[in-house]
């Protein structure tokens, strides 16, 4: 059977598929902090995952309001929150 391996992993985007396929990847991020689920590499290997927290949010060009920031803001103590609103012109250096 499995090899009693725990491995804590961090994920950089919903792109980041290094270890896992693309398609578990962007599950996991579809899933609520505190989930369980069965995901799988390129390899097809089985892997059992918890989300245990989100570190960081973009919504740039989001059509959620201040008052909704700051709300989830609340709910998400630990993540640092990046917003820029839809009506922010891109800003190239």
């Amino acid at each position: 059977m499995g090899s009693n391996k725990i491995e804590n992993l961090l994920l950089n985007s919903v792109k980041d598929n290094k270890k896992f396929d693309i398609k578990a990847v962007e599950l996991m991020y579809s899933l609520p902090v505190n989930s369980f689920t069965l995901i799988n590499d390129e390899m097809s290997n089985i892997y059992l995952a918890k989300l245990k927290n989100l570190k960081s949010l973009y919504l740039y060009r989001s059509k959620i309001s201040i008052d909704g920031i700051q709300k989830l803001q609340k709910q998400l103590p630990l993540c640092k929150i990046f917003y820029r609103s839809e009506n922010t012109p891109e800003q190239f250096d």
